[in-house]
């Protein structure tokens, strides 16, 4: 559940973010800023690297091949 995944993304979380910001080499030339933006740089990349793979793990039973695709302006209209 919802509950399950957030708890284990705050546990594991800061641990990914620690090592990854450990795994910069020789952190004496490199800027500490870079060292600091690589675990949100991976944290980012992720889930775009993951996105392909969503249409052959998600399930299409839900969808029925009768039903007709809401237009582009109904769904973004505020009222």
């Amino acid at each position: 559940s919802i509950g399950t995944v957030s708890g284990i993304g705050c546990m594991l979380g800061p641990v990914l973010g620690g090592v990854l910001y450990d795994a910069m080499p020789d952190k004496h030339n490199v800027p500490p800023t870079s060292a600091f933006r690589l675990p949100f740089i991976v944290c980012a990349l992720l889930p775009l690297l993951l996105m392909p793979m969503l249409p052959l793990y998600m399930p299409n039973d839900y969808i029925s091949s009768d039903e007709k695709s809401a237009p582009v302006s109904s769904v973004l209209s505020l009222s």
